[in-house]
């Protein structure tokens, strides 16, 4: 009897954890299977990273591959942490060691980012609170910068077929005319000037030594003219306004048009300014948003100004699309509207950035492409690509002579048309949509119709406008340079994912004699031979570092003007300069 109570007693004590220590044999059941759970989900995540990265090609591209990716990675972490204080077989001094440091690293970690931004890719980029606010660096350069002495006269400004006096050169189709560029570079070209800029992903109108872009300054959108030789501030406009989202941040989207004597401007809630070329004095202003009571794009109002004749167009929207309206020039009264927009309910004393936009749930819907003029079997017309669908309109009544459904799920239409000269249109958007080729056709009795000849997944331009050059077409692919034959959209290559060569990510592409000028997303400026044969590099230099580059570059008389959300530069890449740049070399 003893001996059976002094063996109990001694399993009693065997079987007794030491305080303040978990023991393997008595942990319950469900810490064995948070064991195998967070261990069993980190393996898993593991082995389909390889699935995803290796294997997989999503529909909606590397965005998708990012976000599952990132998730992934914030959930793996939390559930650690969670299981070293809850269920793990270590003790609870140990548990609270380890746990405590790892706990407040990763909370420390989220606390310290003042905003989160993402590339088009959907890759986080965190500016961190210690660092200095974009809008306090951008302050101090101001405060020191000299302002230029270029005075310009009205009569002085004339615009002539090598400037870029709005959205992707003089007719809005990427051909840049001009000086031959060099064709060899050592390092990087000249860099004519460089300096802080406000945010936002306007391009840059330049005619002659002008150059017009909009950013935002604080709580202010703010157009500004800078001498294009030094970078200098001309002269300034700004108003009340201030959009800004997760992904793309704070700013207005539309490049500014140059016409005659003044520049027109799209904000991003919709502020339709004319301003004098000259000096930047206001000439007329209409909140278009406000005007037809409609609310805003989800990434803001971003197609730039187009000029027809004596009118300014401009893409609404509307909450159906097909919402096109035409202001004239002189006095922005209202001449047409389309049959997308409801009647006006204001036509003047317009407020300006938020306070002018309607609350609605809805969305108003013009895309993010701009409207441009294109003759179609003989007609010429304003082809608009809003956010449902093309259209082709008269360009002095605004009356739809065809249209064609293009749309996705978030109404996401970037992508300018390509226009065939047998009427032909090539359309490409992102999210699960890709490319499609449309034949416009006009019969003997004046009706238009549509047809769609193919369409498929092998271009999915997100932000990118496509080249068309001797009946291919060249584009960005959710982010890598393809080739379509035109034909019948068969699609000849497709550039690899590592390295610079032909991964671009959603960058803008110029044609200049032939190359490809690209703008890539990472800041880096590339030209690029391309065939149906394939994409050879001439050369490639880092133009803009340290941020994304969604703004589309301008090319003029050989300098190359590039802009983020963060700075600007310009360079020269003339053949003039590398002749320049051999002699001194020689010397």
């Amino acid at each position: 009897m003893s001996d059976a109570n002094t063996s109990d007693s001694t399993e009693a004590t065997e079987a007794a954890p030491v305080e303040g220590q978990h023991s393997g044999l008595q942990r319950p059941r469900w810490h064995r299977f948070a064991d195998y759970f967070v261990f069993g989900l980190a393996a898993v995540f593991l082995i389909s990273q390889y699935f995803i990265w290796n294997v997989w090609e999503p529909s909606l591209g590397d965005s998708l591959k990012n976000l599952i990716t990132q998730s992934q990675f914030l959930l793996i972490q939390v559930l650690f942490v969670l299981w070293i204080f809850l269920c793990s077989p270590m003790s609870r001094k140990t548990a609270l060691v380890i746990g405590i440091p790892l706990a407040v690293i990763v909370i420390g970690r989220f606390a310290a980012i003042r905003r989160i931004d993402f590339t088009g890719d959907m890759v986080p980029t965190f500016v961190w609170r210690w660092e200095k606010t974009h809008d306090d660096v951008l302050d101090e350069y101001r405060d020191t910068a000299t302002t230029s002495t270029l005075a310009p006269e009205a009569d002085e400004i004339v615009i002539t077929p090598e400037d870029s006096p709005g959205y992707r050169g003089i007719d809005r189709s990427g051909v840049v005319v001009g000086p031959p560029i060099r064709q060899e570079l050592n390092g990087s070209p000249t860099e004519l000037w460089r300096h802080p800029v406000g945010g936002g992903y306007a391009g840059m109108a330049v005619v002659d030594n002008l150059l017009v872009t909009i950013e935002q300054r604080k709580s202010d959108e703010v157009v500004v003219c800078y001498d294009a030789k030094t970078g200098q501030e001309i002269w300034t406009h700004s108003y009340l306004a201030h959009f800004q989202e997760a992904m793309g941040g704070p700013g207005p989207r539309s490049t500014p048009t140059i016409h005659g004597n003044h520049v027109f401007t799209m904000g991003a809630f919709g502020d339709v300014f004319c301003l004098n070329l000259v000096d930047g004095t206001p000439v007329w202003h209409v909140n278009c948003l406000q005007q037809y009571g409609l609310p805003n794009n989800t990434w803001a109002m971003s197609s730039s100004p187009l000029i027809s004749g004596e009118h300014v167009i401009i893409n609404v929207g509307g909450l159906k699309g097909n919402g096109l309206v035409a202001y004239a020039i002189t006095d922005g009264s209202l001449i047409w509207q389309t049959e997308g927009l409801p009647e006006p309910v204001r036509t003047q004393d317009f407020d300006t950035g938020s306070a002018a936009v309607a609350e609605s749930e809805k969305k108003s819907v013009p895309g993010y492409a701009s409207p441009f003029l294109a003759t179609i079997h003989g007609i010429e017309q304003i082809i608009n690509l809003d956010g449902v669908a093309v259209h082709g309109h008269d360009p002095k009544t605004g009356n739809v002579l065809w249209s064609h459904s293009f749309k996705n799920p978030p109404n996401v239409n970037v992508a300018q048309p390509l226009i065939f000269a047998d009427g032909r249109v090539f359309l490409s958007s992102s999210y699960d949509i890709g490319a499609m080729m449309i034949q416009v056709n006009k019969s003997d009795s004046g009706d238009w119709s549509t047809e769609e000849l193919w369409s498929n997944l092998f271009l999915r331009c997100k932000f990118t406008t496509p080249i068309l050059i001797d009946g291919h077409i060249y584009g960005l692919d959710e982010g890598r340079m393809v080739c379509l034959r035109a034909e019948d959209g068969k699609r000849l290559w497709k550039q690899g994912r590592s390295g610079l060569r032909g991964k671009y990510g959603h960058g803008q592409l110029l044609l200049v004699e032939g190359q490809i000028l690209a703008m890539a997303e990472t800041g880096e400026v590339v030209l690029a031979d391309v065939s149906p044969e394939g994409l050879d590099e001439v050369w490639h230099f880092d133009a803009l570092p340290d941020a994304k580059t969604w703004n589309p570059h301008t090319l003029v008389r050989g300098r190359v003007y590039v802009r983020n959300a963060k700075e600007m530069a310009a360079f020269d890449i003339s053949s003039s300069a590398d002749s320049t740049q051999q002699q001194l070399s020689q010397n």
